[in-house]
């Protein structure tokens, strides 16, 4: 089952809300961002932390997120996480 929710971030003094899905995947969750018309997937790598995905990247090319964006939204799941 998939709950639909909204992220706020701050970035570059701007605030955001950006739709969140919380996803269940085997005994974990991944988290599917869309900003603008890119969809973003955090998931936990073999470390335990959090790695940003793009869907689709070869869809996406001219209106990738920045880095820090993608940073800002990671760092903010991980706080919500734990």
């Amino acid at each position: 089952m998939d709950d639909a929710h909204y992220l706020p971030v701050t970035y570059k003094g701007t605030e955001f809300n950006f739709p969140l899905r919380i996803v269940p995947q085997g005994y974990t969750y991944k988290f599917v961002v869309q900003i603008d018309a890119v969809e973003v997937i955090y998931e936990r790598d073999d470390s335990g932390e959090l790695r940003a995905l793009i869907s689709n990247p070869e869809e996406h090319t001219a209106k990738m997120p920045e880095h820090g964006l993608l940073a800002a939204i990671g760092e903010v799941i991980q706080s919500l996480a734990g």
